[in-house]
């Protein structure tokens, strides 16, 4: 009986080499490492998505209250919290009626609103509790008018400027602290 070529195995070849097992368990790894670098890289940029978002979200909450609080408006023009202790008056209408935005003056609105953003929602000077880490809110009026006799006084028509500064993480190659802002400008009124 005649064997066909086709046939005629080596008979050494019964399956792979430690050799070949360890290259193949090598290229798995590094594919493997590869994929959880981008999965972290993907997180992080989620993350920083959802900061943005959230401070975007109560710089705009800012704005409309300071429109709707119109004649107050130089009552938002502060600086950086430096702390969050309850306003002596609670201006927000509770579903029990214990409190009522109506009892409170204009100028108690205001303080309300500064507390309820920076305290309360998110931004948090002392870091309790907090939405953003690290997070800052400023209301700043940006008058540019030559008048002195108006004191610190917003003039109508001036530019507010609202930023939500937030800490994202640190730089690996400086160990500095990334620092990133939202910033709305807009004219109460307009």
């Amino acid at each position: 009986m005649m064997k066909h070529a086709l046939f005629n195995f080596p008979r050494r070849s019964k399956g792979a080499g430690l050799l070949e097992v360890m290259v193949a368990a090598g290229i798995l790894g590094l594919g493997l490492l590869g994929v959880a670098a981008l999965q972290m890289t993907a997180l992080k940029g989620a993350a920083t998505a959802q900061h943005r978002i959230r401070a975007t979200d109560l710089a705009a909450s800012m704005a409309d209250r300071i429109r709707a609080n119109l004649t107050m408006d130089n009552n938002y023009d502060s600086g950086v919290a430096t702390n969050c202790n309850v306003p002596a008056q609670r201006c927000a209408s509770t579903p029990d009626g214990a409190t009522s935005a109506d009892a409170c003056t204009q100028a108690q609105m205001a303080t309300y609103d500064l507390w309820e953003i920076r305290c309360q929602n998110g931004v948090r000077p002392d870091g309790v509790g907090q939405f953003l880490p690290g997070g800052t809110l400023t209301v700043e009026c940006t008058d540019n008018d030559s008048d002195t006799a108006d004191g610190d006084a917003c003039t109508p028509g001036t530019v507010f400027q609202i930023t939500v500064n937030w800490e994202d993480g640190i730089n690996p190659d400086t160990n500095a602290v990334i620092t990133r802002s939202v910033v709305i400008d807009f004219i109460p009124g307009s």
